[in-house]
């Protein structure tokens, strides 16, 4: 991931800065070498922040306030204080996020800063604050949220060997499942997550056969959704179900799921859900397992009779 990034850095030299009363050349000059995007890494993590600086204003003779805002590349950004300060050669920036967090770094030879960031109530870690372009952070910002995306969970993308199908399974329900469905897609949990917060008529339903059930917040409930055993009256009870969940569009997203890649209700429900002429289905072969591996919470779904 870094490698990208760091084939569209952008340093921008250090102008020599007046160092004792304020001026509209210093501010101007600071302004010029400050208002940008850059990029924060924290001691060794992989998934870089990303800082942009708005603006910069006079606080006192030596010291300048930004209008800036922080996040991760690949999520929201929010806006944060800000602060710089000229003494002699030494030029330092401390920002202060809304939950407490601070970093506190000083201007170092290759125009990049470096110090420490802290969180509230933690320990500090290195930092290091990197000018980039903005399609830098873009490009960043697209990897991170692949790699992210592409992160599995408790077995969800394990080749079992076991070939896709068409025809449902009928018996021996927990078992290896292939790791493609024919006229649907394979979604894994980050991705499931991201489309679930930015899609909000993606309708997600939980087809395990049990007495009680936890599972993907907002999934629907439906037991007995991913038997093998659908004759006509089957078909015709859940088409009608799935008509009513989806307002009649069979292009409307609708992912699948039950308990593990090693279950086989969900992948029979979606193939159910493709043969009664919905045009969007998605199996997540994960499941609740794999959900609870990534820490993501759980809750207690709404039960659809059928």
């Amino acid at each position: 991931m870094t490698g990208t990034l760091f084939r569209y850095l952008a340093f921008l030299p250090l102008a020599s800065l007046a160092t004792n009363a304020f001026s509209e050349d210093a501010l101007s000059r600071l302004q010029s070498e400050l208002v940008s995007a850059w990029v924060v890494t924290v001691g060794d993590e992989a998934r870089p922040r990303s800082l942009r600086i708005l603006g910069v204003g006079q606080k006192g003779p030596d010291t300048f306030l930004l209008d800036a805002t922080f996040g991760w590349v690949d999520g929201e950004a929010i806006p944060v204080r800000g602060e710089v300060s000229q003494a002699s050669s030494e030029q330092k920036l401390q920002i202060v996020t809304s939950g407490g967090t601070v970093i506190a770094a000083t201007r170092v030879a290759d125009g990049s800063f470096a110090g420490t960031f802290t969180p509230k109530g933690g320990a500090a870690k290195p930092v290091k604050i990197q000018r980039v372009s903005e399609q830098a952070i873009q490009l960043e910002s697209l990897a991170a949220r692949t790699e992210r995306e592409n992160q599995t969970f408790a077995n969800e993308d394990k080749d079992w060997g076991v070939s896709p199908t068409s025809t449902p399974r009928k018996s021996q329900y927990h078992a290896p499942t292939p790791r493609a469905v024919p006229g649907g897609r394979v979604v894994k949990t980050m991705e499931l997550r991201n489309l679930l917060d930015r899609d909000k008529a993606v309708v997600v339903i939980d087809v395990l056969d049990s007495k009680e059930r936890t599972t993907v917040p907002g999934a629907l409930w439906m037991p007995g959704a991913g038997s093998g055993e659908f004759y006509a009256a089957e078909k015709r009870k859940f088409a009608d179900a799935l008509v009513k969940l989806t307002g009649g569009d069979l292009n409307r997203p609708l992912v699948f799921l039950c308990l593990s890649s090693e279950c086989w209700l969900s992948y029979n429900a979606a193939l159910h859900a493709i043969d009664a002429g919905h045009k969007n289905v998605m199996w997540y072969r994960g499941g609740t397992d794999s959900w609870g591996s990534a820490g993501l919470p759980r809750r207690k779904p709404e039960q659809v009779a059928w």
